[in-house]
């Protein structure tokens, strides 16, 4: 999965794409990550449990 990073570099609201891979050391510009919940069902006790986690490209 490639997660794209929008970042503003002419100030206007104007933004490039750029995939965390790109990032280098001098990068600048706000990072948007994007946090996921994923709803199970548990079946010890039969309700929804949820579990928050952050979408990442970084390969396992």
């Amino acid at each position: 999965m490639s997660s794209s990073l929008n970042m503003n570099t002419s100030g206007s609201g104007a933004g490039c794409q750029m995939a965390l891979v790109d990032l280098r050391e001098g990068s600048t510009g706000p990072i948007t990550v994007m946090v996921c919940r994923k709803w199970d069902v548990t079946s010890v006790n039969g309700r929804y449990m949820s579990t928050d986690y952050v979408v990442s490209d970084k390969k396992v």
